[in-house]
């Protein structure tokens, strides 16, 4: 199961008649939770916020956390940072998770500043820690791929997700 989060402004509403009634929720806020519960399948993640909703919690820094990356989801134009929430993971895995996120995070930060080899090194280590994550794995083989084919001048490290 995934849970995607993202705050924001949504219209709620309840139709029918006397016989019936069904909610309803409109809003690009709406619909972009559910692009980011989309994420969860691509980062191997059971929880994924946008920076909307995690600049909303307080004392953030007491739920173990780390950056994914930054990401295009289909209906918007501006891309979204998005984060994972792993506390709720088994211990083992929140264990691996917390140990390997500094490197991960050094990892990515090489990533989008386009020093792929460093960011491969860094990718290659959480791995070893950590062989199962999927967020590793992923940076991991676009890196390569990039060291070998090359990149666009206008690459920011942005994907774009256009299906849910």
């Amino acid at each position: 199961m995934g849970v995607g989060l993202h705050t924001g402004w949504l219209m709620l509403g309840v139709i029918g008649d006397e016989d019936r009634h069904d909610t309803g929720v409109i809003s690009d806020a709406v619909n972009t939770a559910a692009r980011v519960e989309g994420l969860t399948k691509m980062y191997g993640a059971s929880i994924v916020l946008s920076e909307d909703c995690l600049l909303g919690i307080p004392d953030v820094e007491s739920y173990g956390h780390r950056f994914l990356g930054r990401v295009r989801v289909k209906g918007r134009a501006k891309a979204l940072a998005v984060y994972e929430f792993y506390d709720g993971e088994p211990a083992e895995i929140v264990a691996l998770k917390q140990q390997t996120k500094d490197l991960l995070a050094e990892a990515l930060e090489d990533y989008f500043a386009r020093r792929f080899p460093e960011a491969a090194v860094s990718l290659k280590k959480v791995l070893q820690a950590f062989p199962d994550d999927k967020t590793a794995r992923r940076y991991l083989e676009n890196a390569a791929r990039y060291m070998v084919e090359g990149f666009d001048d206008d690459w920011s490290g942005v994907e774009k997700m256009m299906e849910k």
